[in-house]
């Protein structure tokens, strides 16, 4: 099978599906399958494109990605002869105001031009309705012209079981061609001395870290974790704060300080920044636990969640309307109701107090990580579904 895998912005570019879609078309590579990768231009200086192995070619550059591209993109993907063209989905990756015309029009006209089967993998196909006004429109828009966009596709993706729902029973009714990969890790495990990884994040002897790994969403409720950290430190629990991934915004930052200060955390809680992945798995393996509060639950969509339980790190996380039943089912994950500030407490004094009980977690996510959420299950997944089209 011959497949062509399109994105705009592939490493080293930062931008989480571009790392998804080059670690995609490796394992698909290494399964068997003829991979192109069509993306766009790389930063001067940047580096290398891309970095898969040498069996996955790379496509055309495409420098437009609106209505005027669209005639260098359909030439491009002529010219790889594939046999599947899969769409990497996020609709901000295609215009920068999230209100791409040209990537809704390309399933139709690849149906009518191309011979080739027509497949869309939706990781954030559109924004919630919060906001002003122009936000509501583009999201309202983002829905519309994901709507248009999924009905000319054979097959639709999406990475997880609310996301399927939504697509067929609130908006398109699409029986048996929505189909639920989860994402995998963008993080490779890196050898690593342990001890030296601790020091260099300022942890002592005795410390227990948590981590907080991913931009500093407003989505994350970072400020729920501050408070129930200060409170195990005021009963004197010995432990700390690491905040591992890219600052939102400097506003989120500023925010966040002050309320350190507030609460009295200045010097037990660390910012990272952004740092490459080699550095993101050393400050992983350092960590004790990893704490995920996403408002709505944490889901199998979110390939910080995959990272941590590739590292075999311990979760705690909250449990919303995102979160799907194979984490809830699995036993491998510390699941708090989302906003339980106590139960969150107790869970992180419960991880503090019990290092043998981390260590069981920590076995436990890593063994649901590779029966579930591997490159090699994810490739395999995505492989079964493309070759039903």
């Amino acid at each position: 099978m011959k497949v062509c895998l399109v994105y705009p912005n592939l490493p080293p570019v930062v931008d989480g599906v571009g790392e998804y879609t080059c670690h995609l078309a490796g394992e698909l590579a290494a399964q068997g399958v003829e991979v192109t990768v069509i993306s766009g231009p790389v930063p001067e200086g940047a580096g290398k494109v891309c970095p898969v192995p040498g069996n996955v070619r790379l496509g055309r550059t495409i420098h437009r990605w609106g209505v005027r591209g669209l005639g260098r993109l359909l030439r491009a993907i002529r010219e790889t002869e594939c046999d599947v063209v899969a769409l990497q989905y996020t609709p901000y990756a295609y215009a920068r105001c999230g209100l791409g015309v040209g990537v809704a029009l390309l399933p139709h006209i690849l149906r009518v031009r191309l011979p080739c089967k027509v497949a869309v993998a939706l990781h954030e196909p559109w924004i919630p309705f919060q906001g002003g006004p122009g936000r509501m429109l583009v999201a309202g828009w983002q829905r519309l012209a994901t709507g248009y966009m999924v009905g000319a596709c054979h097959r639709v993706i999406v990475t997880t079981e609310k996301r399927r729902r939504q697509l067929q029973r609130l908006m398109f009714p699409m029986g048996g061609n929505v189909s639920v990969v989860p994402v995998s890790s963008n993080i490779p495990v890196v050898e690593c001395d342990r001890a030296a990884a601790r020091a260099h994040l300022g942890v002592g002897d005795g410390e227990t870290l948590f981590a907080i790994f991913g931009m500093s969403h407003r989505h994350r409720d970072y400020e729920a974790v501050y408070r129930c950290l200060r409170t195990l430190i005021a009963e004197g629990h010995a432990c700390r704060l690491v905040n591992i991934g890219k600052i939102a915004s400097p506003g989120r930052l500023q925010a966040l300080c002050r309320l350190e200060k507030e609460l009295g955390l200045e010097g037990y809680v660390s910012w990272t920044g952004f740092c490459d992945a080699e550095t993101v798995s050393r400050s992983l393996q350092a960590a004790d636990v990893a704490v995920m509060p996403e408002r709505f639950g944490i889901s199998t969509r979110q390939t910080t969640l995959m990272a941590a339980l590739s590292h075999a790190l311990p979760v705690v996380a909250w449990r919303g309307p995102e979160t799907d039943p194979v984490l809830e089912r699995s036993g491998a994950i510390v699941f708090v109701g989302a906003g339980d500030e106590e139960g969150l407490t107790a869970a992180m004094r419960a991880a503090v107090l019990d290092p043998d009980v981390r260590n069981s977690m920590g076995a436990r996510g890593r063994e649901l990580f590779e029966e579930h959420f591997s490159w090699p299950r994810v490739a395999g997944l995505t492989l079964k579904v493309l070759e039903r089209l």
